[in-house]
């Protein structure tokens, strides 16, 4: 039970984090290694900088976010890369 439950958290988190800076989960990640403001993401366990947070972006307007959890990281991000594709 506790993997669902971190893997459920990690989701939210993975959205959350999209939404709140439009940018992929991974991204936000890489910026705050290469700016040096770990203590952002250390300080707020509601956000997370590892792959599989996609925002959801429609005519220039961040409308939400997907989060994905529980595979690989690089399968997470594809999976959420590809929900969030018009097709």
């Amino acid at each position: 039970m506790t993997t669902i439950t971190t893997d459920l958290a990690q989701t939210i988190a993975k959205a959350r984090t999209s939404v709140l800076f439009p940018l992929p989960s991974d991204e936000f990640g890489q910026l705050i290694r290469d700016e040096q403001l770990t203590g952002m993401e250390l300080t707020n366990q509601h956000l997370v900088g590892f792959s599989g947070g996609i925002p959801i972006i429609r005519n220039g307007s961040v409308i939400g976010a997907i989060g994905i959890s529980g595979a690989s990281a690089e399968h997470d991000k594809l999976i959420a890369q590809y929900a969030v594709t018009d097709r």
